[in-house]
């Protein structure tokens, strides 16, 4: 499917600039007037129409959005709300991210244009949720709900950190002595041993050898590591069957395996809360998160679960056809749809996964910490028996 930039009035005869999905214009066109717009010109997305732009970070792009909330939530609208941001804030990163927005926007963008056009440092969910916001006409709770979820991002950052910030700092201290040892302490030991004219002992030797073998796989681990994951994501970006091998890989994996499942699930779970809450329907959900870029096996489980509401299948039973999802899912989503609120079952649903999450884990981290720690002790073990033992021993000879 090819991006292509929209220019259409809708019903009000506002002129509006966005992006649309799909496989020709003529599709695109449909979708429009479908979607009650007047379509009045229909291009291919140039990859040149985005903007380079330097990286925003978490903590640029967390404070905008709730400033943008809060005065979205006064009655402001966005542009004014962009406005009032370079006089409520002291962070040049904040102002300048809202200038620029504001600055496309006053060039005949839409937001959410204007943000696709700060480049890909944004998460996926960032723009699909402004997109729908614009759909709709109401971004006051689509701001608000990107405030939270960021908030919840943030949350679970930090206490991955906090968690796992002890055993990195003494595996980084036990890895730079071995550096240290390997690159400075043991050839200086070695010009002793010739500068008092005497033979190196073996043991020197096999303690030099090992440092010259660390120093170098150090040294080529480095580039190769880089190197390698530069071309493992650029060929996954170029073959859907790689990148959906690789998530049915990491979905299988013992611990990490839930983890990943369920991180995935809380987003798109707080997706179709925030776009039902708004008032836009499950169908309309369901091709909004199609339109968001993420994992190929998702993209397609989603697209299979649109065209089967398309088509009159009740979302709960084209869930349960879906085995990769949990079973729960569906049976919460049947409930919903007998009482006739769903969109209260997907902000549950969120509620919940988002707890699971953060088991999963705290269990995790439960793991990985022990783990960096034994990894510090045999590092420090091999240290000692290796190169410190049979250092004092070369010296205690030759001062004898």
């Amino acid at each position: 499917m090819k991006t292509y930039t929209c220019t259409a009035a809708d019903t009000t005869g506002t002129i509006m600039k966005f992006l649309r999905r799909g496989s020709s214009v003529h599709s695109v066109r449909a979708v429009l007037q479908a979607e009650g717009f007047f379509p009045i010109s229909i291009t291919v997305k140039s990859a040149r129409a985005v903007r380079v732009s330097s990286r925003i970070t978490k903590e640029t792009l967390l404070e905008f959005t709730g400033l943008v909330s809060v005065l979205l939530k006064s009655g402001l609208s966005v542009k004014d709300a962009l406005g009032i941001v370079n006089n409520v804030t002291k962070d040049m990163k904040v102002t300048a991210l809202a200038s620029r927005i504001a600055r496309d926007m006053n060039a005949g963008y839409s937001l959410f244009l204007s943000i696709q056009n700060l480049g890909s440092s944004l998460p996926p969910i960032y723009s699909g949720m402004i997109r729908a916001g614009e759909t709709t006409g109401d971004l006051v709770p689509i701001f608000s709900k990107l405030h939270t979820y960021l908030l919840r991002q943030k949350r679970i950052r930090e206490k991955l950190a906090g968690s796992l910030l002890y055993p990195i700092i003494v595996l980084s201290t036990a890895l730079s002595s071995l550096l240290l040892v390997s690159a400075f302490i043991i050839p200086r030991i070695s010009s002793l041993f010739s500068g008092f004219g005497t033979q190196i002992p073996e043991s020197i030797q096999r303690s030099l050898s090992l440092s010259n073998g660390i120093v170098t796989a150090c040294i080529a681990a480095v580039p190769l590591f880089i190197l390698s994951k530069i071309l493992f994501f650029r060929i996954r970006k170029k073959s859907k069957a790689l990148d959906r091998s690789i998530t049915l890989l990491k979905l299988m994996l013992p611990i990490a395996g839930p983890l990943v499942r369920d991180t995935i699930l809380v987003n798109i779970l707080f997706i179709l809360d925030a776009l039902t809450s708004c008032g836009i329907t499950v169908e309309d959900s369901l091709y909004e998160i199609t339109l968001m870029p993420g994992s190929i096996l998702f993209q397609e489980i989603f697209n299979r679960l649109h065209n089967g509401v398309l088509k009159g299948i009740s979302f709960s039973d084209a869930l349960y056809r879906e085995k990769i999802l949990p079973e729960k899912i569906s049976r919460w989503v049947a409930i919903g749809e007998k009482t006739g609120e769903v969109e209260k079952v997907f902000g549950q649903l969120a509620s919940y996964y988002e707890n699971e999450l953060e088991k999963r884990s705290a269990r995790l981290v439960s793991i990985i910490e022990p783990g960096l720690i034994l990894l510090t002790g045999i590092l420090l073990l091999g240290l000692i028996l290796f190169i410190i033992v049979p250092l004092f021993s070369a010296l205690g000879s030759l001062m004898g």
